[in-house]
């Protein structure tokens, strides 16, 4: 199936579920450009396949419990849901420092991308905050602090 940017930002919206909304799309934007079916071979920290609009391992996918098929892991909801837990925890374990959790969610063979994710989450804030009829999270202030 094949889904808009806007269809996505909704499908990411709807599941962000106390974790911040615009910290997951800048995450996406950066790594996959909205592009649900990426996969990148190079560049990670466990020299595997990153997947999916969140571009994590299927590692970083097994420690959050999936046990399926590493193809499986493009599935939109799937790599949605897997995302947004894996930067839950990141977030929980870097006392909500949004820098200190890109690296942990990121690995540091990618942590160059952190100053650009990190500029495009006050964008996503005001887009997502533009959007009537939503189910619209307040992200925690403590996120756009600097470690």
């Amino acid at each position: 199936m094949i889904h808009s940017k806007p269809e996505l930002l909704t499908m990411v919206l709807d599941a962000a579920d106390g974790t911040d909304p615009a910290l997951a799309c800048a995450i996406i934007h950066s790594l996959s450009q909205w592009q649900p079916n990426t996969m990148n071979v190079a560049g990670s920290e466990y020299d595997s396949e990153t997947y999916g609009l969140f571009q994590f391992t299927l590692q970083q996918a097994r420690q959050h419990g999936y046990k399926g098929e590493p193809l499986k892991l493009l599935d939109v909801a799937t790599n949605i849901q897997i995302g947004l837990d894996i930067m839950r925890n990141a977030l929980i374990v870097a006392n909500n420092y949004a820098d200190k959790a890109l690296l942990l969610y990121l690995g540091r063979s990618r942590g160059m991308l952190i100053p650009g994710i990190m500029a495009l989450i006050e964008p996503y804030r005001e887009l997502i905050a533009q959007r009537p009829n939503e189910k619209i999270l307040i992200p925690a202030p403590a996120l756009n602090r600097a470690g």
